[in-house]
């Protein structure tokens, strides 16, 4: 069952004994294809297609009464990217764990990653590679 939201979707079943994990990836079949990864692992998925919608996801998932246990980001997206969304986050007071994930690793994202207390994951990278950081992140 999908839950329609103002700027994103939460495709499986609203559950609070399922953890919820947020993804936001501006292409759209590396979305689609890590969301169903994840569900196949256990949790619901909440998906947004940029930073902006991602910062709007959370606040409307918060509101909702929904316990987020991680937000995973592509750091560069259309209009807001990952790393604006998380410090957008982190200035509104949301301290979810956060997972990177960037074809553009350097010095500067790898030092703004970890301001934020964010694993950053570099692409290309294998569903199994997402997995483990996922398993980890959320204590599992």
């Amino acid at each position: 069952m999908t839950q329609q939201y103002p700027a994103c979707r939460l495709d499986s079943p609203a559950s609070n004994d399922t953890p919820l994990v947020v993804i936001a990836e501006d292409n759209a079949e590396l979305r689609g294809l890590l969301a169903v990864a994840l569900e196949r692992d256990g949790f619901r998925v909440a998906q947004a297609a940029t930073g902006e919608r991602l910062v709007a996801l959370v606040e409307e998932l918060i509101r909702a009464g929904e316990v987020l246990r991680l937000v995973v980001t592509d750091v560069r997206m259309p209009i807001v990217g990952g790393l604006g969304a998380a410090r957008a986050l982190h200035q509104a007071g949301h301290r979810v764990p956060l997972i990177l994930m960037t074809a553009f690793s350097d010095a500067w994202t790898r030092a703004r990653a970890a301001e934020l207390g964010a694993v950053l994951l570099d692409k290309p990278l294998t569903l199994d590679t997402l997995r483990r950081a996922v398993r980890r992140a959320v204590g599992g």
